[in-house]
């Protein structure tokens, strides 16, 4: 058997990676009480369901007495190395007592020492002259990761049920939608304000056709909402022009006394009112053509319970979740303006998500239509936040 010895750490991600590689037979945690507690059974679900792991085990060990630790990893490894198993020791994420302990064993037993560099995915082994080396007599497994393994890796759950409707469309409505942003970004001072006027105000008929006489649509430009943000009806008339040389809308014409237009399409008519469709799912691609798997308008269960009664579940909306090596990409995308109590509460927001459902290999990422003061960008790169600016 081959048996893999590690150090139980609160990061998941930490604790599996070489199952995910390898073809381990048993895994022994070496680990505290309460992390034990904490993690016993998702890790022990997680290695057997996804990485074959025939036997998981934990051997609680001290906080501070060094020969304690010793004695109780020894007598482990005796039984193991007796039965004539091969073993390994992976310091992947340990703490500094545990270190010394595996540094202390492996030089007595003549073992193999690894670790992964988890951000780079990438195998570490510190006995290079040693044949018996994991790499060398070990079975590869290579799991591939995926959004939903790493979400469920956290204890959490992507709730397809929430799922934005969008990430099923073909390329029809991806070519339609990249119109649309393109129009978005040209007007990009005025189109939050565009969307919601047209969701407040223009919706249309059961036949996706919207009717509205020029007098209502002059009187709802004059409201306090439209007049302090400087968005006229020449403004409207040209986004209006744009989306019907793009084909978004068909048969438009504005008369002295009246506006018509049709969508092209259910989905369109739906993607257009809402303020940030257009850069959220420009973005999608983006990220789909860097790293392959991504999602938008994604739903996260906290407890990885999804219950049918949605107001039972703790959950957070990301704009957009993406897979990056074994590693999850959390992004929020503004496309409006956003003021120092919008942007702090956007920080936090991702933070927390990300945190919670990703670990601490988590990545975070703000994309932004219009800059923010110099000392929210400092904010955001204390909390490892990177903040991108659509030039």
């Amino acid at each position: 058997m081959v048996i893999n010895y590690e150090f139980l750490d609160r990061e998941s991600i930490e604790n599996v990676i070489t199952s995910m590689h390898y073809k381990i037979d048993k895994t022994v945690f070496f680990g505290y009480e309460e992390v034990i507690q904490e993690k016993k059974e998702s890790m022990e679900s997680f290695l057997k369901k996804y990485c074959g792991v025939l036997d998981v085990s934990f051997c609680a060990l001290s906080r501070k007495r060094i020969e304690s630790i010793l004695e109780i990893m020894k007598k482990n490894i005796d039984k193991e190395l007796t039965e004539g198993n091969r073993v390994y020791f992976d310091i992947t994420g340990g703490e500094e007592l545990i270190l010394v302990a595996f540094g202390m064993l492996s030089k007595e037993y003549n073992l193999p020492v690894h670790m992964y560099d988890v951000s780079k995915n990438e195998l570490i082994e510190f006995d290079t002259d040693n044949l018996g080396r994991i790499s060398d007599e070990v079975e590869r497994l290579d799991i591939t990761p995926n959004l939903d393994l790493l979400v469920e890796l956290q204890g959490c759950a992507i709730n397809y049920n929430l799922l934005n409707p969008y990430n099923g469309l073909g390329v029809s409505f991806k070519d339609d939608a990249e119109a649309i942003y393109s129009i978005a970004y040209d007007y990009k001072t005025d189109w939050t304000i565009f969307a919601s006027f047209l969701r407040k105000n223009m919706l249309p008929n059961s036949n996706l056709e919207v009717c509205k006489s020029v007098i209502e649509v002059v009187e709802t430009l004059g409201n306090h909402e439209y007049a302090v943000n400087s968005f006229s009806q020449e403004t409207l008339e040209n986004i209006f022009t744009r989306l019907s040389n793009a084909g978004i809308i068909i048969d438009y014409s504005c008369t002295a006394t009246e506006y018509f237009f049709k969508y092209k399409s259910k989905n369109l008519a739906e993607f257009v009112v809402k303020e940030g469709n257009a850069l959220e799912y420009h973005y999608l691609q983006m990220e789909k053509t860097r790293h392959g798997e991504a999602l938008v308008g994604v739903t996260i269960d906290w407890d990885g319970i999804i219950h049918s009664d949605v107001l039972a579940d703790v959950h957070n909306e990301i704009d957009i979740l993406s897979l990056d090596g074994v590693s999850l990409t959390f992004i929020s995308c503004k496309c409006g303006r956003l003021n120092g109590q919008k942007v702090l509460h956007t920080l936090y927001e991702l933070d927390t998500v990300a945190r919670r459902c990703g670990g601490k290999y988590a990545k975070k990422r703000l994309i932004i239509m219009h800059d923010i003061k110099d000392t929210y960008k400092e904010r955001a790169k204390e909390m490892g936040i990177e903040v991108e600016l659509i030039p």
